[in-house]
């Protein structure tokens, strides 16, 4: 039939993006780190697939809060504790202060407390030394914690730890 090469040729191209879409995966960072509590499920993930030497990388810390659940911002309130990042980095790398999204009120008169439910989104910037050597790979860890209430409050503490390539040009991340 008429149409035959262009199926064939289809097919062929197919497996050559699928070739190529795997081959690069061994040079990836990872994307993200999972903790899962009974009323929390938090992520720690690598905006870019990479970070440049002298360069710098965004990191998201994400909550899945439990209905009914909340976390605290920098500043509390009247009663409750923010999240502490306890960072392990490589020698020279170094990681900013947390960006806290911007609060709710959540009041618990007489008391009024600044925090966050739902999905939560805390950023840092992780900052690479300019004799990073491309083609290394690094490893970040995250000791996290965080008290979570409802009509009791909860210490939490999750472990994160992602693998990141030192490239020339990173390149953004897909997910």
């Amino acid at each position: 039939p008429p149409d035959a090469p262009i199926k064939g040729g289809m097919r062929h191209f197919g497996i050559l993006c699928a070739l190529f879409a795997a081959f690069p995966l061994a040079a990836r960072a990872e994307i993200s780190a999972r903790v899962d509590t009974e009323r929390a499920s938090s992520i720690l993930a690598a905006e870019t697939e990479g970070v440049a030497p002298g360069g710098r990388l965004d990191l998201v810390f994400e909550q899945s809060l439990k209905p009914g659940w909340h976390v605290y911002w920098s500043n509390p309130g009247d009663s409750g504790l923010p999240l502490v990042f306890d960072w392990t980095l490589p020698d020279g790398f170094s990681a900013g202060p947390i960006d806290y999204p911007a609060p709710e009120r959540i009041p618990l008169p007489p008391l009024v407390n600044y925090g966050h439910v739902g999905k939560p989104v805390f950023r840092t910037t992780l900052a690479a030394p300019a004799d990073a050597r491309a083609g290394d790979v690094v490893t970040v860890s995250l000791r996290a914690q965080w008290l979570i209430c409802a009509d009791v409050c909860v210490p939490e503490t999750g472990e994160f730890q992602l693998t990141i390539p030192v490239v020339d040009n990173p390149p953004p991340n897909a997910h």
